[in-house]
């Protein structure tokens, strides 16, 4: 499953995909149509450990780094049910910039959607 997710370039549209904008979105149009997601994400720190123990495969490992480093954009709040929740507010600016939180990730999801070197 790892390795289909980071192929299909979900991990580089992670937030965006699960706030539901459509593939192929034109980004000046969800602009101008003031599209701002709010979404709230729980049980992050457990897939990053499930990803971590997977041994011998690298693409693991780079997806268990982009959870962790989307985690870290995220707005922590009290735990519920035992388990952290983060926020983010995603939206996408006319120049088809990404802001998760009002952090630019642009390059960095530009990077993460990127085909792995072989």
């Amino acid at each position: 499953m790892v390795a289909r997710w980071w192929r299909g370039g979900v991990v580089a549209g992670l937030l965006v995909g699960l706030a539901g904008v459509p593939a192929g979105a034109d980004p000046a149009q969800l602009a101008q149509a003031g599209r701002g997601m709010d979404i709230s994400v729980r049980g992050v720190e457990d897939a990053i450990k499930q990803l971590n123990a997977v041994e011998g495969n690298p693409k693991a490992q780079q997806a268990a780094l982009v959870l962790l480093l989307i985690q870290g954009a995220g707005k922590k709040q009290p735990a519920e049910g035992g388990r952290t929740r983060y926020d983010y507010h995603v939206e996408v600016k006319p120049d088809g910039r990404i802001l998760i939180n009002d952090l630019d990730l642009t390059l960095f999801m530009q990077a993460a959607g990127a085909k792995p070197a072989r």
